[in-house]
């Protein structure tokens, strides 16, 4: 037959989660999403993935700015057997979590107790994992503490950024979590505690930490640049002169081939259409990082040789970032 459930979730992750779970015997009673917030450079009011996608469907959709007394009366009636959760946002409370008689159970992006927070994707890529993955777990009032229903390994390309490993995670989670509610509607369903001592975190992201540190090693500036693409971007800063100096860099990747000793970090050792774009990177400058694609403040994202082309940046010049 299926369980009432009410979704709650509001990014692209979310939304593609909400699409599996539509697609299952399951019955989605309602959405609850952020609410709509002004975006993009007309600063119009637009809605979320889901709370968009929920309309579409005809899904009732609820946005409240908090979890608060009104909210839970509403939530109260909408029947629920179980609240199902993905990248929501606002803090669930006990009398939140009370409210259905099954519970409250959570799509998050890591296995878990790895990972636990805001930003697993992202943190994931920036720590250089080979694997990560999503677990469905029983919410409780601690985050990403609760017992684990289920658990998914995804491997992390080795050039994947935050955008398409989070899609990927998507999908799994789409299926994965379905296909628990299914388990504890017949009963079969096993929730097992976490490790708490083996438990890591992922804060979420700083808007400093998008500024590429030309000190660290290769491997880890492009694992620190696969984490923020494509947006927001990690950047580096061009050398003083006329027009916008923040250049946002989308792709790199070590080239160690290039390396040459005696060179600082962020010193250009390469500028050409035939050599690309390649910057001394690591302590004391010893390792070489090739910027693949790039963006320059205005425009549009591109390869290095086009970038090149509209601009000057000889060899020896020192490219900015974190201070």
């Amino acid at each position: 037959m299926g369980l009432k459930v009410v979704f709650f979730g509001t990014p692209e992750f979310a939304r593609a989660v909400l699409e599996g779970l539509i697609s299952s015997p399951h019955e989605v009673v309602a959405a609850v999403a952020a609410p709509d917030r002004p975006s993009g450079r007309g600063r119009k009011i637009r809605s979320g993935p889901v709370a968009a996608f929920a309309r579409e469907r005809g899904i009732p959709i609820l946005q409240p700015a908090r979890l608060d007394g009104a909210a839970r009366e509403r939530l109260a009636g909408l029947g629920a057997d179980v609240f199902a959760v993905a990248s929501y946002g606002l803090i669930f409370g006990p009398k939140s979590l009370a409210i259905p008689h099954l519970g409250a159970v959570n799509a998050h992006g890591s296995v878990l107790p790895k990972l636990r927070g805001a930003a697993p994707v992202e943190r994931a890529i920036m720590a250089g994992f080979a694997t990560t993955g999503i677990s469905v777990q029983q919410m409780v009032r601690e985050v990403d503490a609760g017992d684990v229903y289920a658990s998914r390994e995804v491997p992390v390309g080795e050039r994947e950024n935050a955008e398409s490993l989070r899609a990927r995670l998507a999908s799994v989670a789409a299926q994965l979590l379905p296909e628990v509610l299914s388990a504890i509607e017949a009963g079969t369903a096993r929730a097992v505690p976490q490790d708490h001592s083996q438990a890591t975190f992922a804060p979420p992201l700083l808007p400093e930490e998008r500024a590429i540190r030309w000190a660290e090693p290769a491997a880890a500036t492009a694992n620190r640049v696969r984490a923020f693409a494509p947006r927001p971007g990690a950047f580096a800063l061009l050398p003083d002169g006329p027009g916008p100096r923040r250049l946002k860099v989308l792709e790199a990747l070590p080239a160690p081939e290039c390396a040459r000793e005696g060179a600082a970090p962020g010193e250009v050792i390469a500028a050409t259409s035939k050599d690309g774009l390649v910057v001394a990177a690591g302590e004391g400058g010893a390792e070489a990082l090739r910027l693949a694609t790039v963006q320059p403040e205005g425009k549009r994202a591109m390869d290095a040789a086009a970038f090149l082309s509209g601009h000057r940046l000889g060899r020896g010049l020192v490219l900015g970032g974190a201070t």
